[in-house]
């Protein structure tokens, strides 16, 4: 669902309609099925995808262009590219279109679980420059701290997420500028 003031456009040529289900649980939840007995320890979700098109991730021709006029820019959807080749190819043709964004137009970047894991430095080391706001869950935030995520009480967290962002590794921007005081 978009903003009557947000523009969009697609580099796809055709309406597709793969599977993209993701199915949310909170804790507690109880599946039983014949020997199976199982109980969330914690809210969490599956994700179910077969998407070729999204897996390609190709950029439309135009992208430049409408760069140049953009305020904001979102990145996502490099975590389901499979292919070496064609992510090299698109890292390289996105950082060139990268170029044309205006002075103080903001890049938001959107993590997500790589389906192949090794891609995910690649795609951080090759567009971290260019990104203005990271945008991670807590499954990604564990990976990169190398512990659970925050789930105790408010308190506990308030006390841990300060002590575990000191050790955290994500990489800033030099010169990233805060978005809101």
């Amino acid at each position: 669902m978009l903003e009557t003031f947000a523009d969009y456009f697609s580099s796809g040529v055709e309406d597709t309609h793969y599977p993209h289900l993701i199915v949310q649980y909170d804790q507690g939840l109880r599946i039983r099925a014949g020997d199976l007995d199982v109980t969330a320890p914690f809210p969490n979700r599956l994700i179910y995808v077969n998407d070729p098109d999204n897996s390609d991730l190709r950029l439309s021709g135009d992208l430049g262009d409408r760069l140049g006029t953009a305020d904001v820019l979102l990145i996502s959807g490099f975590n389901a590219m499979r292919s070496a080749t064609q992510l090299d190819h698109r890292l390289t043709e996105l950082r060139a279109y990268l170029r044309r964004l205006p002075t103080g137009a903001v890049t938001y970047f959107e993590d997500a679980a790589y389906h192949e894991p090794a891609f995910s430095r690649q795609v951080r080391d090759t567009l971290l420059d260019a990104i203005d706001v990271y945008g991670l869950n807590e499954d990604e935030l564990q990976s990169y701290l190398g512990h659970p995520p925050l789930r105790e009480r408010p308190p506990g967290v308030a006390a841990r997420k300060d002590r575990s962002l000191r050790y955290a590794t994500l990489p800033v921007r030099p010169g990233a500028r805060p978005l809101a005081s």
